[in-house]
């Protein structure tokens, strides 16, 4: 997955990025690193360009109301690879340094996903981060009942909609 977003992303031999909104941002091979109150936190996009996607601030605090969240993936996505790198990043990194505790969801029974329980939006117990590829026109982040859905048309699109989410959630944007 990193490979894949190091050659998406390119790379530069300068590690000297301009501040976003006051906060100091370096670049550590395909990452961006901005230093926030709660720590380093990472993304594959500058934040200015992801500027135009709409996020509620009310799906970030619905996500950020529990110790606990899932994690909901659909394991036939097209763009898997890529979903099971953002997740382990989200629940390792992103919600952890926040305090919060992530599990993992599927949308249909797997055996490769076995232990993980079937969720759907409707019936989801706990905050739900839905991350999806999905062949629509527009990229998008909005709520569905319990979750909120990270839809995207491709895994490029899908990195930027969870880099947007991580910099609102750490006050960055």
């Amino acid at each position: 997955v990193s490979r894949s977003l190091a050659i998406w992303q390119g790379s530069t031999s300068s590690n000297t990025i301009p501040p976003y909104n006051d906060y100091d941002v370096t670049l550590e091979e395909t990452q961006y690193v901005i230093e926030s109150d709660f720590g380093d936190v990472y993304g594959y996009s500058y934040p200015s360009s992801l500027e135009t996607i709409p996020l509620e601030n009310s799906y970030v605090q619905y996500l950020l109301s529990s110790n606990e969240a899932y994690i909901l993936f659909d394991p036939q996505d097209a763009s898997l690879p890529v979903i099971e790198g953002l997740r382990s990043e989200l629940a390792q990194r992103d919600f952890y340094r926040l305090g919060k505790t992530v599990g993992f969801a599927i949308t249909q029974a797997n055996e490769t996903y076995a232990s993980y329980p079937v969720v759907a939006c409707d019936t989801t117990p706990l905050p739900t981060l839905y991350l999806h590829t999905f062949n629509t026109t527009t990229s998008k982040i909005y709520q569905d009942a319990g979750c909120i859905v990270l839809e995207a048309t491709t895994w490029q699109d899908l990195v930027e909609l969870k880099d947007r989410l991580v910099y609102t959630m750490y006050g960055i944007m």
